[in-house]
C-alpha cells in the first residue's frame, strides 16, 4: 500500500491558506513535491470554504472506507467541522457537520478499542498557548467538550502549536484487550517560547505509571519523578545520595503496588521495577550479563503486583 498525504498549502486565489492532498503509490518517491493549486482539496457544502483560512487544522482519518476531514477555519473561528469522502474520493469532500464546538485548532485523531472491541475517537487539539486538550468520543461525527491533557512546562515549550499521539499496537497476552488493539502511549508536541510562534521544536510527555516514595526522612528527602525517557523509564531525581523507603506504583490515583519491605535507590544507578510471582522482597544485583551498576527489587505480589523495567 502507499502513502496519503494531507497538509497545510499557501496561497490559495483568495490569499487563503488550504489543506492539499497526496496518494502517493508505492515505491514512494524519493523527490520532493512541489505543491500547486490543483492539489488543493474542495469541500462541498462549507459555503465559507472560498474565503476560509484553514492553517494547520486539517487531520485526515481513515475510517470504514471512508476518510474523515477534521478542520478548522481561523476566518470562521470557534468550532471543528468535518468534512467526509467515500472509499476512492481524491480531492473532494462532503460538508458533514460541526463536532466540536470550541475555539481549540484540532491536530489529531485516533481510533481505540476497548475489551468489547468497542471504537473510540481520541481528539487532541490545541491553541497556540500553554496547553493541550483532548476529547473522546464513540461517534466520529460528535465530540463532548474539550478536557485540559497537559500544561507547558516551562519557558522552552510556553507556547504550544501542534500535537500528535503516539500510538502502539498492544502485543500483551491480556485477554481483556481486543488482539492488535491500539494503546496511547504519549504525545509529542511542537512548541517554543517565542509568542511568534516561528521558533520551536518538538517535545513529548509520556504516559506512565505514576511512582510514590514516602519514609526515609521524608520531606526534601524523598526522591521526586522528574521527567521520563519514553513511555517506560522514569527519571528520578535523588535529593541526597541514597535514599531508603517504601515506592508505590499507582495508576489514575488507585494504588495497584508497592513494595512489601524498604528499598534503598542510590544515584547513578538504574532499577527495574517489575512484576513477579510470591517472592520474599529482596534487593540483589541483577542477572550476569547485565550492565555494571544496574540493581532490581524483587517484591511480594500476592495482593499488590509491583513492576520494574528499565
Amino acid at each position: 500500500q502507499g502513502v496519503t498525504l494531507m497538509c497545510t498549502a499557501f496561497p490559495d486565489d483568495e490569499w487563503r491558506n488550504k489543506p492539499v492532498i497526496y496518494n502517493l503509490e508505492k515505491p514512494v518517491p524519493n523527490a520532493p513535491i512541489t505543491a500547486a493549486k490543483a492539489d488543493m482539496i474542495t469541500i462541498n457544502g462549507y459555503d465559507n470554504y472560498a474565503s476560509a483560512d484553514i492553517n494547520g487544522m486539517n487531520v485526515l482519518l481513515r475510517d470504514e472506507g471512508r476518510s474523515l476531514l477534521y478542520f478548522g477555519d481561523f476566518k470562521n473561528f470557534g468550532a471543528v467541522r468535518v468534512a467526509v469522502a467515500d472509499a476512492g474520493a481524491t480531492r473532494t469532500f462532503e460538508m458533514a457537520g460541526t463536532v466540536l464546538e470550541e475555539p481549540l485548532a484540532v491536530n489529531d485523531v485516533k481510533i481505540l478499542r476497548d475489551a468489547t472491541g468497542k471504537k473510540h475517537y481520541l481528539m487532541g487539539l490545541h491553541m497556540n498557548r500553554g496547553a493541550l486538550y483532548y476529547t473522546l468520543s464513540n461517534d466520529p461525527l460528535r465530540f463532548t467538550s474539550a478536557t485540559q491533557l497537559l500544561q507547558s512546562s516551562g519557558g522552552a515549550d510556553r507556547y504550544m502549536v501542534a500535537l500528535g499521539w503516539v500510538t502502539d499496537k498492544d502485543t500483551s497476552a491480556d485477554a481483556a484487550r481486543p488482539a492488535g488493539a491500539r494503546r496511547v502511549l504519549g504525545v509529542l508536541y511542537g512548541a517554543g517560547a517565542a509568542p511568534s510562534l516561528d521558533a520551536n521544536r518538538i517535545f513529548a510527555q509520556w504516559f506512565q505509571k505514576r511512582l510514590e516514595f514516602t519514609g526515609g526522612g521524608g520531606g526534601d528527602k524523598v526522591p521526586q519523578v522528574k521527567g521520563a525517557l519514553g513511555p517506560s523509564t522514569a527519571v528520578v531525581a535523588m535529593p541526597a545520595g541514597e535514599w531508603t523507603g517504601i515506592m508505590d506504583v499507582s495508576v489514575g490515583g488507585g494504588k495497584v503496588g508497592e513494595s512489601e519491605t524498604s528499598i534503598t535507590l542510590r544515584a547513578g544507578r538504574v532499577y527495574e521495577v517489575f512484576r513477579q510471582m510470591p517472592y520474599s522482597a529482596a534487593f540483589r544485583n541483577r542477572r550476569p550479563g547485565h550492565q555494571q551498576g544496574q540493581h532490581e527489587l524483587d517484591c511480594d505480589c500476592l495482593d499488590r503486583p509491583v513492576w520494574v523495567r528499565p
